[in-house]
This record gives structure tokens, sequence and C-alpha cells, in this order.
């Protein structure tokens, strides 16, 4: 594990980068310090760059939401998200290809989850129920940021159980930072709905099929030449160390409180701290995941 102040050290290393959006190159409010400076020199050094969200929306959505927070989405060569793979997965799932699992599914969804991401539900050959025991499966798509949170579907996920629904869950976030407020994601709802016995399907990171998603819209077929950036260890990290790709852990997110020095945590930090070898030494061995760079963010140079 390498610690380094900024990515131009690593540039000779890879030929392309695969980006977390939420966390590493925005925070749900604005671009966090340094990206956008960042990404065009990514850019100028020639480096195939493919956004891989969490997010359970379809991935022009996740560029538009990019675009109005003011990050330069014409740099970025290809998006994927967990939305966009449960999307196409649905709207496939009566080829006689199709993965069993969807072709098992009936026609009758219910939708859980945050009205801004129903965008979702469109060119897709569904009917949504008028009650939980009516629908033959779940779209989770998780609360609203900051607005709900898994309480506020405690009576629909015991519904689902008992009605032995099947889930698709649109984004294995359990949680995701707004600024600097953390709240609840899709992936908490659907860990509970699983542990109680639950049929959940999961999408996005750090299941292997956006990452061979990723690599096609890449171009990059030697998977030692890609990296993957990301703050969660979980998600990101132990994806891509499952894909073959190398990683690099970023402290500006979900991660930071366990990362950084203590008298940053005293005071609200500007920029992006360097974050406490140490601390991210303990927080490695406690999760089981180590990724083999660290850095403050996705920033060039310190």
């Amino acid at each position: 594990m390498e610690f380094h102040p900024g990515l131009a050290p690593l540039m000779d290393r890879f030929d392309g980068f695969v980006l977390d959006m939420w966390g590493v190159i925005h925070n749900g409010v604005a671009p966090l310090p340094g990206v956008v400076e960042a990404l065009t020199k990514m850019k100028q050094a020639g480096k195939r760059l493919v956004v891989l969200s969490n997010a359970p929306r379809r991935a022009p959505a996740v560029l538009d939401r990019a675009t109005a927070l003011g990050i330069p989405t014409e740099l970025f060569d290809a998006v994927v998200s967990s939305g966009e793979d449960a999307w196409r997965h649905l709207a496939n799932r009566h080829r006689q290809d199709a993965d069993p699992w969807y072709r098992a599914l009936g026609k009758t969804v219910w939708y859980m989850g945050a009205a801004k991401d129903r965008g979702l539900l469109e060119g897709l050959d569904v009917v949504e129920a008028g009650s939980v025991p009516e629908a033959d499966f779940i779209l989770n798509v998780g609360p609203a940021p900051l607005k709900e949170s898994f309480q506020d579907y405690q009576k629909t996920l015991e519904e689902g159980l008992a009605a032995a629904l099947p889930m698709i869950c649109c984004n294995p976030d359990r949680i995701v930072l707004v600024g600097n407020q953390s709240t609840d994601c899709a992936g908490a709802l659907a860990e509970y709905y699983e542990k109680r016995g639950g049929d959940v399907r999961w999408h996005g990171k750090p299941y292997p099929s956006v990452y061979r998603l990723c690599a096609e819209e890449m171009g990059v077929e030697d998977k030692t030449r890609i990296c993957a950036v990301g703050d969660s260890l979980a998600t990101d990290i132990a994806g891509a160390s499952q894909a073959g790709f190398a990683s690099i852990l970023v402290s500006s997110g979900i991660h930071r409180e366990e990362m950084l020095p203590d008298a940053c945590l005293k005071e609200t930090f500007v920029g992006a701290p360097a974050p406490d070898p140490e601390k991210v030494k303990q927080l490695c061995l406690k999760k089981g995941i180590t990724p083999d760079f660290v850095l403050p963010g996705l920033l060039w140079d310190s």
C-alpha cells in the first residue's frame, strides 16, 4: 500500500481509470476540491476515464446530475451505473439468453424509494402494483437522501418478506455522504431484507457485471493497466480487486473519520487533508481489504 499526495506519480502505470462519482468526484452538493483540475490533466495525459457509480438511475441521469453540479462531463469516455445495470437486466429479461433469475420475474413491480429516481421504470415492460402483496417483485432504489431513512421503509420491507417477494437492489451502498452528513442508501434496506431471508439480486460495486461493462467501455484489454478510484473499501476497493484492477482509496469520502488525523476532525476542514497512514492501516486490517494506493482525494498534486 503506497501513500501519495496526488495522481501525477501514477500516470505511467495505467492506461485507464474507473472513477467513483459520489465521494470521489463530488459530495452531492459540489465537486470536491481539485477534482476538475485532476480530471483535465488525466485526459491531457491520454487516459481513458470511465465513471462507475452506485447510483440507482440510468447513465444519462448520472451525467445530467454531474453537469448540474458543475463537473465537465465531456472529460468522461463513458458512464456505468448500478441503476443502468439493473435496468438492462430488466429490459432484456425476456430474451432466451437472459439471466434465469430475471426470466422468472413477473410483470408487476413495487417501486421502493425516492420519487426522484422513478425514471428507472421508464421503457420497461412492467406494471406498478397497488400494494406490496400484489407485486411480483420489489425494485429498491433507496431513500431520498437526508429526507427519508431506513425507518420510512420498515413496513414495506416486512410486507415484502411476508409475501416472499424477490428484490432488485439498484444501489449496494449502505450509506452516502451529502455534504458533511451521512444518509441511508438502498443497500441498507437490501441488507436487512436479505438477512431476514429475502431473495435479493444486487447491482453495482462490488459485483462483477459492472466491472466487465467498464472494461468493455474503456477498451483496455490488460486489466493490470486499469485502476479504480473510490472512497469505500467494501464496494470500490473490494470490487476492483475482484475484477483484477488496481485500486486507489481516497480519504475524502465515507471513511474520512477513520482515516484523517485527529486534528482534522476537531474542526471543519477545508480541502483534502492527507490521511493518517497508521489509521488507514488499522482500518484496512479491520475490514480485511487493502487498496494499492491511498490519496487525500482525486487530486493531481498535493
